[in-house]
């Protein structure tokens, strides 16, 4: 009989043991991810504000795409939300660049610039909508890793994406 209750009670001590060497290499994990995370945005200086550069937020979302792949738990949750972010701010700048080429208030909506202005709009809006459900989802803990009030960005981003796009659906 005592030997049943010992052989319960190392395996016990064994599956906790098991549980906190998992947990450890989890957090482990999340600061190695973060670590990188950090040093991509340091590498294309987006630390504060993203770049209007679109070579520089094209492999800067290359970047963290691939980061994204490899990261587990709450870092995971955080560069989803930056990802989701910096791919809104993408293609909403992209689409600003491309309004030069559409003559208003003629806009022609056949043409195959307004074609890719509306494309990238709609682009635009659905990763500012699930940059702004990430961050809705993260503590603020987690939004810590993250510019201050990126949220509140994403939110204004979404509201200018959205008058952007009923426009441009209002003339096609």
């Amino acid at each position: 009989m005592m030997s049943m209750v010992k052989e319960k009670l190392v395996v016990l001590v064994l599956l906790i043991a098991l549980l906190f060497a998992f947990f450890g290499c989890t957090t482990q994990s999340d600061d190695k991810a973060l670590n990188q995370f950090s040093t991509l945005q340091t590498k294309y200086s987006v630390k504060e504000n993203f770049s209007t550069s679109q070579n520089t937020m094209n492999s800067y979302i290359s970047g963290l795409a691939q980061l994204r792949g490899n990261a587990g738990g709450s870092a995971a949750k955080i560069i989803s939300a930056e990802l989701y972010s910096a791919q809104a701010f993408y293609y909403y700048n992209k689409a600003l660049a491309e309004q030069t080429s559409i003559s208003y208030p003629d806009v022609v909506c056949s043409l195959k610039e307004t074609k890719a202005l509306m494309s990238d709009v709609k682009l635009a809006a659905d990763y500012a909508q699930k940059a702004v459900t990430a961050l809705n989802g993260l503590s603020d803990s987690e939004k810590s890793n993250l510019r201050a009030n990126q949220l509140e960005m994403m939110k204004n981003y979404l509201v200018q994406i959205q008058a952007t796009q009923k426009f441009y659906d209002g003339k096609c």
